[in-house]
């Protein structure tokens, strides 16, 4: 007796009830940021800390070593422990940022959707009047043109939250339903930015720069250092300090302009949700007045889609403070800058 399609059966049934079975659980911002440790960035950032750790010992160890070695190996070390110590919250802030887009997707097709069923509706009315005597052929026009507009942005928003939901799972694996967040984490101080920027790798490899230059610089003498090679150490110190300023400035504005967005947001939110609840209070009047004559359905689908709009607008304040609160703790975002503290040599 052949029992290979009875094997198979089952198999085939939780293959086909897999799809289903992945819309009925639910990811939370929470378990998607608990994904950061494992991200490969944050995995690459704590060997290169391992291996940076593990050289710095190896130099001290050796009686051979010059200072300019075990300096070099020092900056190494510090630098790939800021590094550690950054990357897993870069890679919260990607997250949170994919999350982020992906609840606004999420808000936008519905929204989409309504618009289209409303266009859809608006283009009916134009033509019933166009055919009673009350409209002309423009306002039917207009209509389609709206309807097809419409229909775009509901294609359009369908990709898009295809796109974040690709995106996310890139990071943190499958995804269920997405939950948004019950609660928001309290807006930071001021002093936030002042500790990105104690925190900074970018910052501490300027630093690192200047002082290896400095060092490096210190190193010369005319009595065996050609006049040339000094120039060029001193130019290097003067460019090295340069750079510094610059990384400095970057720095502070990526943050500061993160921590700006962050307040915004944090007070925009109140405003905006203060604005959704007014336009739900008024949908259920406006039903009210449906029921009592007094406005057309047309009426009604309107005050409903701008009570869609102003809640999706609350939503989005809030998904860009959840992007912005975690992108600030990331440092802004700001570029990072030639290494000279990991190049080799000596003098």
């Amino acid at each position: 007796m052949n029992t290979l399609p009875v094997i198979l059966l089952p198999l085939t049934l939780l293959m086909l009830a897999a799809p289903a079975l992945a819309q009925t659980q639910t990811t939370t911002l929470e378990a998607a940021l608990a994904r950061a440790a494992g991200l490969p960035s944050v995995q690459l950032a704590v060997q290169e800390q391992r291996d940076a750790r593990t050289d710095l010992a190896r130099v001290l160890a050796d009686p051979l070593s010059t200072r300019l070695d075990r300096l070099q190996a020092q900056q190494r070390a510090d630098l790939a422990d800021a590094r550690a110590a950054r990357a897993p919250k870069t890679a919260r802030a990607q997250i949170a940022s994919a999350y982020a887009s992906t609840l606004s997707g999420e808000g936008n097709v519905p929204l989409a959707t309504q618009a289209q069923a409303l266009a859809e509706r608006a283009l009916r009315v134009a033509q019933l009047r166009l055919n009673n005597g009350g409209g002309n052929a423009q306002s039917v026009r207009d209509a389609e043109d709206a309807l097809e507009d419409a229909r775009k942005n509901l294609t359009v928003a369908r990709a898009g939250l295809l796109l974040t939901r690709g995106a996310l799972a890139d990071l943190v694996g499958p995804l269920g339903q997405l939950q948004a967040p019950t609660s928001l984490p309290p807006a930071p101080s001021a002093e936030v930015v002042a500790q990105v920027l104690r925190e900074s790798p970018n910052l501490l490899q300027a630093r690192q720069s200047v002082v290896l230059s400095e060092f490096r610089l210190g190193l010369t003498d005319p009595s065996y250092t050609a006049r040339r090679d000094i120039e060029v150490a001193r130019s290097a110190v003067e460019t090295a300090r340069k750079t510094q300023i610059q990384v400095q400035i970057g720095e502070r504005q990526g943050a500061q302009g993160l921590f700006d967005a962050l307040t915004r947001a944090s007070r925009e939110q109140a405003q905006l949700r203060q604005a959704a609840t007014t336009a739900s209070a008024k949908v259920q009047s406006d039903r009210r007045r449906l029921a009592g004559g007094l406005i057309s359905p047309l009426d009604l689908q309107q005050s409903e889609l701008g009570a869609g709009r102003a809640t999706a607008a609350a939503e989005r304040a809030r998904n860009d403070y959840l992007s912005n609160y975690y992108g600030l703790l990331a440092g802004g975002g700001a570029a990072t800058i030639p290494s000279t503290a990991q190049t080799g040599g000596g003098s």
